[in-house]
């Protein structure tokens, strides 16, 4: 896990960078649930995103 990152003398958490680093994993993500049509079958497609997009994070700092 990563501890305080310095950018420009301000100190950012680390929950900030691995946000960062999991947008585009999410972002790939929802492009494969929307094209294979899963979301069509859930009842509230942006929770399901929000969930997927807390999984990845989670998943992220899990094993980074």
């Amino acid at each position: 896990m990563l501890s305080e990152v310095a950018i420009g003398d301000v100190y950012l958490p680390p929950i900030l960078i691995y946000l960062v680093a999991a947008i585009p994993v999410f972002t790939g993500l929802r492009a494969v649930l929307a094209r294979t049509g899963v979301l069509r079958f859930a009842w509230h497609p942006a929770l399901v995103e929000f969930a997927v997009l807390l999984a990845t994070l989670a998943l992220l700092i899990l094993f980074v």
